[in-house]
């Protein structure tokens, strides 16, 4: 028999930290479970009383700083919003701030997100959904550093049940992602970031049947690239993932 008194004290909520907004997170009697997330642990424990507003290079109370920005915003002819390292609801106030004073906004992950935006703008993309990689995917690409590093709980939620094999570029799976991609065979093409335009060619001219290209990316086999293209033809639906904040070289 369930208790109803503790059924009311327990729920779940949505965490607003990253960008895959896990919506499991267990509450009870006011408390988060971070389900082992760090940024979900650190998020959810900052003490707001701890926050000291400053206006003027001083300490002041809450409504002062809040009057003295006010003022600055009247007086000032083109104001820009940047930062916004916030919640979502943190971003949907400043994003209505933004709308009424006609305020510029700056992220300050903007300039990862142009880049992704230039490379699509040029050469297009084509996206999918967790559930379908979820349901789908028997070989996933990971180009670059794992972006458990900024996404921790990605591989855990995708919970790839066709995944066979595993390819990293440029990167080496963090001890957490193995352990999510256990069951899948894992293959790492290691080099500096700035190499990963070469072996995704690479890659693609492999894929496509005009190789062999030879050693042609510092200190990766040449037998383990084309092994790696055997896998990318050989798969029934093959997904690349990434993470924009992590590439952080001319593209």
């Amino acid at each position: 028999m369930i208790d109803s008194a503790a059924a009311r004290a327990t729920t779940r909520t949505t965490c607003p930290f990253c960008g895959l907004c896990c919506d499991d997170l267990p509450v009870s009697d006011g408390e988060v479970d971070p389900l082992g997330c760090p940024l979900a642990t650190q998020g959810f424990r900052q003490d707001p009383a701890g926050v000291v507003a400053v206006a003027g290079g001083s300490p002041v109370d809450l409504d002062h700083a809040i009057s003295h920005a006010a003022g600055l915003l009247r007086a000032s002819a083109s104001p820009l919003i940047a930062g916004l390292e916030t919640d979502i609801e943190g971003v949907r106030a400043a994003l209505r701030l933004a709308a009424k004073i006609g305020a510029g906004v700056d992220h300050a992950h903007s300039q990862a997100a142009f880049r992704e935006l230039g490379v699509s703008q040029r050469k297009g993309i084509l996206r999918t959904s967790a559930g379908e990689v979820r349901a789908r995917c028997d070989v996933l690409v990971v180009a670059g550093p794992d972006p458990a590093q900024r996404l921790p709980r990605l591989f855990e939620r995708l919970r790839c049940t066709e995944l066979r094999r595993a390819i990293f570029l440029c990167g080496k799976p963090d001890p957490r992602t193995a352990d999510h991609l256990e069951g899948a065979e894992i293959t790492i093409l290691n080099a500096p970031a700035d190499q990963l335009t070469r072996i995704a060619t690479c890659l693609r001219v492999l894929t496509a049947g005009r190789g062999p290209v030879g050693a042609v990316v510092e200190g990766i086999d040449p037998a383990a690239m084309t092994q790696a293209a055997d896998h990318l033809r050989a798969a029934h639906y093959g997904v690349i993932t990434w993470c924009n904040e992590l590439l952080d070289f001319p593209h």
